[in-house]
């Protein structure tokens, strides 16, 4: 029984080791077939990273190769671009050239041809006449407007040939700024445009002086045009101040010779009232006279009425009565008539030459009021 107990316990043990060595070994299998595994995963991860990295580096070999055919496409592109706008320079510069160069032959050809010459100072004449027409200019006012329109298209052609010479002379120097953006961009693109600049440059700095050149020429030619035109134009403001002073002399004789109809019959108005004057004058002293006649023939009837009452008061007897004279002009004036009544006063009494006393002094009156007749005229003129 004992013997089976332990025989039972050995095989147990025995059991127990073959089983530990069993299991030992299984798990010793499975830690290789592990191990295998994982070297084979690390293998496949590795050749995949291996495969990233070719692809990463083709695709990075594919955008460098794509960007430089883009660059490259981009810098023929600009290089394209930079030769076309060169080409439009030269043909701009060229443009601006013959240009000014036309300007400069016409103006030149006109300067030197008297016709030419002629017509144009005609050309400034006829539309400062026109203008004068419309706007109704006096003569000086047309001469000052003739100056005035010479100075202006003077300056407008000196301004043209200016800024015609300016445009030829930027154009060359754009020229010379286009071919040396051309080389900038042949360099980008790896080639070379050295010598091609060095043409460029040349061309446009010679468009540059043909254009200073022909510039210079035209401003040349306006001056020489104008100073012969000047001659024309300051002819021609002379006869216009002249026809402008001869009709300012007419308008003054006009003038004059309306001034002197009315003078003319300012003086013949004078003389009729001169006339009538004289004419109020004599019937003034007609009716003077014809006044002093009835003066004195009052007074002498007065003289002869106060002398027959006083001898009729102072002598009763008969006194002789006086006779009347032939004629108007026998009797004598007042002032003798005054003598002989004084005269025959002196014997009478002193009541008598009271009588003519008063008698005197009605004459003297009526001598003085033909006196006042005389000194009332109008006078003559």
């Amino acid at each position: 029984m004992k013997a089976a107990i332990a025989a039972a316990g050995l095989l147990l043990l025995t059991t127990a080791s073959a089983t530990e060595a069993v299991n030992q070994s299984i798990a010793e299998a499975a830690n290789r077939s592990y191990q295998q595994a994982d070297r084979s995963y690390q293998l496949e991860a590795a050749d995949q990273q291996a495969d990233q990295q070719a692809d990463q580096q083709a695709d990075q070999q594919a955008d460098r190769s794509y960007q430089q055919a883009d660059q490259q496409a981009v810098q023929q592109a600009e290089l394209e671009a930079a030769n076309r706008s060169y080409q439009q320079a030269v043909i701009d510069a060229e443009h601006a050239v013959a240009k000014i160069e036309s300007l400069a032959e016409q103006f030149n050809n006109v300067y030197r041809n008297e016709a030419l010459v002629q017509a144009f100072a005609a050309d400034i004449e006829e539309r400062v006449r026109l203008e004068a027409e419309a706007k109704n200019l006096s003569s000086e006012e047309q001469a000052e407007a003739l100056f005035e329109m010479y100075y202006t298209n003077r300056s407008a052609h000196k301004m043209l040939a200016h800024q015609l010479k300016k445009e030829a002379r930027g154009a060359g120097r754009a020229v010379v700024k286009s071919g040396r953006e051309v080389d900038y961009a042949a360099k980008r693109a790896g080639l070379e445009y050295e010598r091609d600049y060095e043409d460029a440059e040349g061309t446009g700095e010679g468009l540059a002086g043909a254009g200073e050149r022909a510039g210079e020429s035209a401003e040349d030619s306006v001056e020489r045009l104008y100073d012969r035109v000047e001659r024309k134009v300051e002819q021609k403001a002379h006869e216009l101040r002249a026809q402008g002073e001869v009709k300012d002399l007419e308008a003054a004789e006009k003038a004059a010779d309306a001034v002197e109809k009315a003078a003319k019959g300012k003086v013949k108005e004078a003389k009729a009232e001169k006339k009538l004057a004289k004419k109020q004058l004599k019937e003034d002293r007609r009716r003077a006279k014809e006044g002093d006649k009835e003066a004195e023939k009052e007074g002498e009837a007065e003289a002869k009425t106060g002398l027959a009452a006083t001898r009729a008061s102072l002598f009763p007897l008969r006194w002789p009565q006086p006779q009347e004279p032939a004629g108007p002009r026998a009797r004598p004036p007042g002032t003798a008539v005054t003598a002989a009544l004084i005269a025959t006063a002196a014997c009478m009494a002193p009541c008598m030459v009271a009588a003519l006393v008063a008698f005197g002094v009605s004459c003297k009156n009526g001598l003085l009021s033909r006196q006042g007749v005389v000194l009332d005229a109008p006078a003559l003129g």
